[in-house]
């Protein structure tokens, strides 16, 4: 992504120097030593540990509590067949991702409880706090980065599906898992990061297939952003679209064609799938939504004036989504879930307006301030949903 020349785009981004003792680390020579001395000598990493260790804790407190749902009574149904019945089912026309199944199948050896069945959704949604970590570091720099995997760690709409036996949390952490390949390829034009983000892109699609989506608009910014190189050589398309062949070869549009070929049975219809999504990922409350649209405004800015095109991908990706899947929702089923993807543009959209204070309280103080506040608003959610179980 192309950023911005002259005195817009200098000093918008905080020194990550203050926070980590780089020669430190850097000094370190084996992997103990190494993690060690991150977790001694850099702020971001022993934040980063606590926040693993928060939402590892919001996301696996009683899992096996509350009984399967309906939904989840399907996924122990699929996934109690073999691999094969697994696979002959979706072909069939059934909405079984086989690779979410195929995971579920594995875990049947230890079990049918609830907890077995919800226990990949609950870890895969720990990991992806970190993962968001990387996204957000990648993406812009270190302060995003730890404040949008704090917004991942306190997300009520990530803690309930990641304690759900469903597939919408493990097909979120291979789509965040692609992202930091595919913002490297953006800006370099590596091949590698192409084909990694190709391939962590089809895992995420057979997880469940509603990532097609997103993916492919990824792609199709990425095609979009090389139109005035590929005027002049057309050879510049060659990486992205080995990468999007990594994608593509292992994807089929059949469940599309099936879902949308008859009548939808439930789901929301139009303009109910953008207002209901956006306050379901803004903690589920009308006053949070409005805080965090002020400040993804105000993050979005931020990012403008140092990239326009990176400005273009977080909002795009939010916009489009949300019109795409308003103008399916009478052809296919369509609920706020399905729309998990758009959370690491949201939560790196809203970390990125940090840059408002940094220079009133300082690079330490603003990170505190965003983090508190996160986990300060989440308290009501908190108090209605724990009890419960």
């Amino acid at each position: 992504m192309d950023t911005k020349q002259g005195k817009q785009a200098e000093s918008t981004v905080a020194p990550a120097s203050t926070l980590c003792e780089t020669e430190t680390i850097a000094a370190a020579n084996t992997l103990p030593e190494r993690i060690v001395a991150l977790l001694r000598g850099c702020v971001y990493m022993r934040l980063l540990t606590v926040l693993t260790a928060v939402g590892l804790l919001l996301r696996c407190y009683h899992p096996g509590y509350n009984p399967l749902w309906p939904g989840e009574g399907q996924t122990l149904h699929f996934a109690g067949q073999s691999l094969a019945g697994i696979w002959a089912s979706m072909a069939g026309g059934e909405f079984a991702p086989p690779l979410f199944s195929g995971m579920e199948n594995v875990m049947l050896l230890f079990g049918e409880s609830e907890f077995v069945l919800r226990f990949i959704p609950a870890l895969l949604g720990v990991l992806t706090i970190p993962i968001m970590y990387f996204v957000g570091a990648t993406f812009r720099d270190k302060n995003t980065g730890i404040i949008a995997a704090a917004l991942m760690t306190f997300s009520p709409f990530h803690i309930f599906y990641a304690q759900e036996a469903w597939a919408y949390a493990p097909m979120l952490f291979f789509f965040a898992l692609s992202l930091p390949f595919y913002i490297k390829a953006l800006r370099t034009d590596d091949l590698g990061s192409w084909v990694i983000f190709g391939i962590l892109g089809s895992l995420a699609f057979w997880t469940h297939f509603y990532a097609f989506f997103p993916i492919g608009l990824l792609l199709l910014f990425a095609a979009a952003s090389k139109i005035q190189a590929v005027r002049q050589n057309p050879m510049t398309l060659r990486n992205p679209a080995i990468g999007a062949l990594a994608f593509a070869i292992a994807v089929t549009a059949e469940p599309f064609v099936v879902r949308t070929a008859a009548a939808t049975t439930y789901g929301m219809q139009s303009l109910p799938v953008i207002s209901q999504t956006l306050l379901k990922v803004s903690w589920y409350s009308e006053l949070v939504l409005a805080f965090f649209l002020i400040l993804f405004a105000v993050g979005l800015w931020f990012i403008w004036r140092e990239t326009r095109k990176g400005a273009a991908l977080i909002a795009g990706m939010i916009v489009l989504p949300l019109i795409v899947s308003a103008l399916l929702a009478g052809s296919m089923p369509m609920m706020p879930h399905h729309l998990i993807c758009l959370l690491p543009f949201w939560f790196v959209g809203i970390a990125a307006s940090n840059q408002a204070l940094v220079g009133a309280l300082g690079t330490k103080k603003t990170i505190y301030a965003f983090i508190a506040v996160i986990a300060l608003i989440n308290i009501p959610f908190y108090a209605s949903y724990y009890p419960g179980f």
